[in-house]
């Protein structure tokens, strides 16, 4: 680490070192300008009751008031500060430095609540479960829809379930922290859907599952131009097709029939095709388009409206038209054009 990015205040026992019987679970943060919710998130960890956390922070080069933020907690976090490589890069630091028996990779604009990590922990070591998976909640314009995976009794479950809902998070998601290791951690090199990406690397080697009813991930939904989801170049739609590729290597290689398997991945190439349609520029959409076709997919699915204005106008000029219309809607609403 270089001297304009200097470690700060880790504990160098720490690091290194195996599990710590007197921490259950370490609640991973990394942070990247997020001023406006790094408080929330490391209260909300700190916050959990009934179970022995540490609470690790790592700053990936923040340009705003995040150090300050997270200096309030100085003696309850531990805290490093690196140059800015990625949430991935982050997370696999903070893994690096942890000692719980579990992990959880919460991102600074999410928070957890209730008795989520408490009950958690019962249902991963009842099921002597690799992964855990907690209630969610969506929070987006101030209201929450809510999600349960307790439904969820197997790998195959969860590996049908999350290419249909495409909704792995997180921050709903608890670790044993050697299976996460043993998997090679966080993927560096991926831009985007990289809890997806994990998500069936970790499926792909069959691990007991744990689910549970107590408790709340919140997955706090915004618009502020550093959350990755917001990225909607070309090399980003790139690695989410390498991403779905990889789902369906794995879907092809399981006990799920290829014809499922087919229908369930088809499903999300679409879905990628009709977002590049929107938000990106022609070359990007083709570039999509080809792999989807290459598949053999045809035809558009979804309403009737949809489907036949993408007959009529085709798939992109429908959604830039939809586009237009929306954004003109919304200008309207506060009396401009």
């Amino acid at each position: 680490m270089s001297d304009e990015f200097p470690c700060k205040w880790v504990s160098c026992e720490a690091q290194g070192q195996g599990p710590d019987p007197d921490v259950a679970v370490s609640v991973i943060i990394p942070c990247y300008n997020a001023e406006r919710w790094i408080g929330r998130a490391i209260q909300s960890a700190l916050d959990q009751k009934g179970v022995s956390t540490e609470v690790i922070v790592i700053d990936d080069g923040s340009t705003d008031n995040s150090s300050a933020i997270i200096g309030r907690f100085y003696n309850s976090v531990t805290y490093e500060l690196q140059s800015n490589q990625g949430a991935c890069a982050a997370r696999n630091r903070g893994l690096s430095l942890a000692r719980g028996e579990y992990v959880i990779f919460l991102d600074a604009d999410d928070y957890i609540e209730g008795p989520f990590l408490e009950r958690g922990l019962e249902a991963m070591a009842q099921r002597k479960a690799e992964i855990g998976f907690g209630p969610l909640s969506y929070e987006l314009n101030g209201e929450r829809h809510f999600y349960s995976y307790g439904h969820l009794k197997s790998y195959r479950d969860a590996a049908r379930f999350f290419i249909i809902e495409r909704f792995t998070t997180p921050c709903a998601t608890l670790w044993r922290r050697d299976f996460f290791k043993e998997i090679g951690g966080w993927n560096e090199n991926i831009r985007r859907d990289q809890d997806l990406e994990i998500v069936y690397r970790a499926l792909g080697q069959r691990p007991s599952i744990a689910t549970w009813q107590q408790g709340c991930g919140v997955y706090f939904q915004h618009d502020s131009c550093s959350r990755i989801s917001s990225r909607r170049d070309e090399a980003t739609f790139s690695s989410r097709l390498e991403v779905l590729r990889m789902v369906k290597n794995y879907l092809a290689s399981s006990e799920i029939s290829m014809q499922e398997a087919d229908k369930l991945v088809w499903r999300q190439y679409y879905r990628i095709l009709r977002e590049a349609a929107r938000t990106s520029d022609r070359a990007t959409y083709d570039l999509v388009y080809r792999e989807w076709r290459g598949m053999g997919a045809h035809g558009h699915t979804g309403t009737l409206w949809h489907v036949v204005l993408s007959r009529a106008l085709g798939l992109f000029g429908k959604e830039r038209l939809v586009s237009i219309l929306r954004s003109h809607l919304r200008l309207g609403t506060h009396g401009k054009l």
